[in-house]
């Protein structure tokens, strides 16, 4: 059951693990649905016949944030294998498929 809750955008451990609660597949498609919005008002004026002053987007969680290959720190083949060597727990499958 604690699977469960974990998984529940209200339970406070899902906001703890979860830094972009906030955002579901609702707000994700709001603020799409805006940007398309401005993006149409913004052609019809004279700045869009001269490709000035486009609308930018609403920003989102993740979007912009990717990390270069010179950013990425080194990991060790020490720090890799100790990570691995942690203990597994089982995952129920039942629980973790999307039912339709």
């Amino acid at each position: 059951m604690a699977g469960v809750i974990a998984r529940q955008p209200e339970s406070w451990t899902y906001r703890a693990a979860n830094p972009d609660w906030e955002w579901g597949v609702s707000e994700h498609l709001e603020a799409h649905q805006a940007d398309v919005l401005m993006t149409l008002l913004w052609s019809k004026t004279k700045d869009a016949a001269k490709g000035k002053n486009a609308p930018k987007p609403i920003p989102r969680p993740h979007v912009g944030a990717r990390k270069t290959a010179e950013a990425v720190e080194e990991v060790s083949p020490e720090a890799i294998e100790a990570y691995l060597s942690l203990p597994r727990t089982a995952v129920d499958m039942e629980e973790t498929t999307v039912k339709i």
